[in-house]
C-alpha cells in the first residue's frame, strides 16, 4: 500500500468471435463462468498491485425460501475468494 503500481491498468477489448470461443471452452471444459472471471481479475489484480495473495468478495442471495419474496432489505451474504499467485504467473 502507498507506493505506485509499476504496471497501469489497460482494457481488452474481445470481439463478438473471441467471447463466442472463450464462451464454448468454458462450456465444453465443465468451468464456472464466475470462476473464470474471478481467475482473470485476480490474476490482473496480483499482477497491477504487485501481491501474490489477494482477495475478492461475491454476494449471494438468501432468498431461496418463499417466506421471503416479499421482504424489503439485504438478505445477502458475502463470500470471500481468496487468490493465492506464483511469482511466475
Amino acid at each position: 500500500l502507498g507506493k505506485e503500481p509499476r504496471v497501469k491498468w489497460s482494457w481488452v477489448k474481445m470481439s463478438k468471435d473471441q467471447l463466442e470461443t472463450l464462451g464454448e471452452t468454458v462450456r465444453s471444459e465443465g468451468w464456472r463462468p464466475l470462476a473464470v472471471y474471478h481467475t482473470c481479475l485476480a490474476l490482473s489484480l496480483c499482477r497491477v498491485l504487485e501481491r501474490s495473495d489477494v482477495t475478492i468478495s461475491a454476494a449471494f442471495s438468501q432468498r431461496e425460501n418463499e417466506r421471503f419474496h416479499e421482504c424489503v432489505g439485504y438478505l445477502m451474504n458475502v463470500l470471500p475468494f481468496r487468490y493465492r499467485v506464483s511469482a511466475e504467473m
